[in-house]
């Protein structure tokens, strides 16, 4: 659950109703609220309010904070190296890709990218490319994480594929922006058509245009878990209040994806959670948008039961073609022993969970 502070802390410098304290915490509190900012990555936040006076802090918990977020800095500058290699050997594969959420939103959408730590690559690539990306990582030296299911799954039907960098950091190729149905109704390939330019350390990178890195923030934040992570929350207000999205445009994309409901969801949590004031039409619309059965069954495999197996059967219905289907069916019942590993049990797990899932959904 996301505590009060938490959320004003996510909150800082918006027009929001939380507030934040206004005396120095107690040495236990302090390291509850110093550890909660490290984890949800609002590091940057805390250490700006302290600076600024609006967050209370004896000289040596100010300090704590300023070692916490240099730390947070220099892991994000080791990131950014790591990035630039991806893009090194995507560009010299001839792979076209953008740059996703992280770095690009830090530098994109806040007004000091020191405010916005992140802890991965993610970058998105043509789902026609995405085997040969992979295989251009692995030649390098990227360690895959988990084989895919089958031959050819990745660039059908997965939402991203797992690396550990070789120098042990955390890179995920995208194909899409979100796992199960709302990955598959939504135009992926669509998202090259434009671009914005992100400019680091005196090079020019792609990364999503205006509108769809908003929607992909709203995907980020809706379809993770039940309660989603606060620095997302505050990215989805942030775009929001200060950037150039188009409304009309992002509302049109986003019923072209089927994914009002998601969107609708993205906002309303934003706004509640950091209890914002200013309001704007979209979220409006967000808090009248009544979502049908189909997309609260939908949402609650992605939110409340969080279980692959019942995604997998709410991106069933997604999947066009019968030979698709199928494909992705024999996927799902029979996957190649690379991935589940040795061993009958193993098989005898995945059905497992696969059966459960069915039951959830049916009781759902």
């Amino acid at each position: 659950m996301t505590t009060a502070l938490a959320a004003a802390l996510a909150a800082y410098g918006l027009p929001s109703r939380r507030s934040l304290p206004d005396r120095p915490l107690s040495a236990d509190h302090w390291e509850r609220v110093l550890g909660e900012a490290r984890d949800d990555r609002t590091i940057g936040l805390l250490s700006q309010a302290i600076a600024e006076g609006s967050f209370a802090a004896t000289p040596e918990q100010a300090e704590a904070a300023y070692d916490v977020h240099a730390e947070a800095m220099g892991l994000a500058v080791v990131l950014e190296r790591v990035m630039f290699d991806v893009v090194d050997l995507l560009n010299g594969a001839g792979i076209d890709h953008r740059v996703l959420k992280g770095s690009a939103v830090a530098h994109l959408v806040y007004p000091d990218p020191s405010l916005r730590p992140f802890g991965d690559v993610d970058l998105l690539v043509p789902a026609h490319h995405v085997d040969r990306a992979v295989a251009t990582l692995v030649d390098a030296g990227y360690l895959r994480e988990r084989p895919q299911l089958r031959p050819g799954f990745d660039r059908r039907f997965a939402k991203s594929v797992s690396f550990t960098s070789p120098h042990g950091l955390p890179v995920d190729l995208h194909r899409t922006l979100a796992a199960g149905r709302f990955g598959l109704t939504l135009a992926a390939d669509d998202l090259f058509d434009s671009s914005a330019v992100l400019v680091l350390a005196g090079r020019r990178l792609a990364a999503l245009a205006a509108d769809e890195r908003f929607l992909h923030a709203c995907y980020h934040a809706a379809l993770g878990s039940s309660v989603p992570p606060v620095l997302a929350l505050r990215d989805i207000a942030q775009m929001l209040l200060t950037s150039d999205v188009d409304l009309t445009g992002v509302q049109r994309r986003c019923q072209a994806w089927r994914g009002q409901a998601v969107l609708a969801r993205a906002v309303v949590l934003a706004w509640e959670t950091l209890a914002l004031a200013d309001s704007v039409p979209l979220v409006v619309w967000a808090r009248s948008y009544q979502p049908s059965a189909s997309e609260r069954w939908v949402l609650r495999a992605h939110t409340v039961q969080r279980s692959g197996g019942t995604q997998a059967l709410t991106a069933l219905a997604a999947i066009r073609g019968n030979q698709d289907k199928v494909a992705f069916l024999w996927a799902m019942v029979a996957p190649q022993r690379a991935f589940l590993g040795e061993g009958r049990a193993r098989y005898w797990r995945w059905w497992g969970r696969g059966a459960s899932a069915l039951a959830r959904s049916k009781r759902g």
